[in-house]
């Protein structure tokens, strides 16, 4: 099955609803299992969200921390209107497969009546268009079903899977929950055996252990995220699950032979960063 172009369709549902459509691919299955990847849009480049950003660092600060670390850590499933600190308003969609936050869109950028803008934003902060009941029926219908289908294609291209079998089962489950702090018990749940069972069969059906596997796909996923985003090195090891920068910063220097701060110079170079 070829894979769907996901960066075309956000350029033609930009183009038709008028909007700038942010994804956060959260546990890079979008990456894997689309065309291409999502990184041109893995950030807000909006023209008012960009004023400020890589040039002062309060600013850089503020934006990781609203719409990067607070939006993807939300616990909620339903749609909802965030308004930052830059007095801009957007519609966020967490997206969710099997309780896990598989992605998380923004769409916008809008102006709200009782947003309250920096002072020196304020000229551009007047010329964002206002959000209104309508647009916001509009944008959240016709997104829902857009994002329904990914969701649709997502799970066909899990259960179409190379791995077959428990092989399948158990990859699947770790490509979903990798960041999280999942053992053996988690995998004999999923399995229905015991935990000392458990590890037997990822042994054979995977060729390694649990461990080296989720290792690997947490600095896979470190590799994505240092080259294509802005991520602090600290958030990027805990959305990863490797816990801070401190031990993200040994175990990626040991196994990959440089420092994460290396990787990404030399990865945004590569890409023309």
């Amino acid at each position: 099955m070829s894979k769907f172009d996901l960066n075309l369709l956000i350029r033609d549902l930009n183009e038709v609803l008028g909007i700038d459509i942010t994804i956060h691919d959260n546990t890079g299955l979008l990456r894997e299992y689309f065309a291409g990847s999502v990184s041109d849009f893995h950030n807000h480049r909006h023209e008012y969200c960009c004023h400020g950003r890589w040039s002062r660092a309060d600013y850089d600060r503020n934006c990781l921390r609203e719409c990067q670390v607070n939006m993807d850590n939300r616990q909620v499933s339903e749609v909802f209107l965030h308004h930052c600190w830059k007095g801009a308003c957007e519609i966020v969609f967490p997206v969710t497969i099997d309780n896990c936050r598989v992605m998380t869109v923004f769409a916008g950028v809008f102006r709200h009546s009782g947003s309250i803008c920096p002072p020196e934003l304020q000229e551009q902060w007047e010329k964002l268009p206002v959000l209104s009941e309508e647009k916001l029926r509009k944008i959240i219908n016709i997104l829902s079903v857009a994002i329904d289908s990914i969701i649709r294609r997502t799970k066909k291209s899990l259960s179409g899977s190379t791995l077959t079998g428990r092989a399948g089962v158990i990859m699947n489950y770790l490509r979903m929950n990798y960041d999280k702090n999942i053992g053996l018990a988690d995998i004999a749940s999923l399995l229905s055996v015991s935990p000392s069972r458990a590890g037997h069969i990822v042994k054979a059906v995977l060729g390694k252990s649990l461990k080296k596997i989720i290792l690997g796909l947490r600095l896979r996923r470190a590799e994505e995220l240092l080259a294509e985003t802005e991520y602090t090195i600290e958030h990027i090891a805990v959305m990863t699950g490797l816990g801070n920068a401190g031990y993200l910063h040994r175990i990626f220097s040991r196994e990959r032979g440089v420092t994460p701060g290396e990787f990404r110079k030399k990865s945004q170079k590569i890409w023309g960063g």
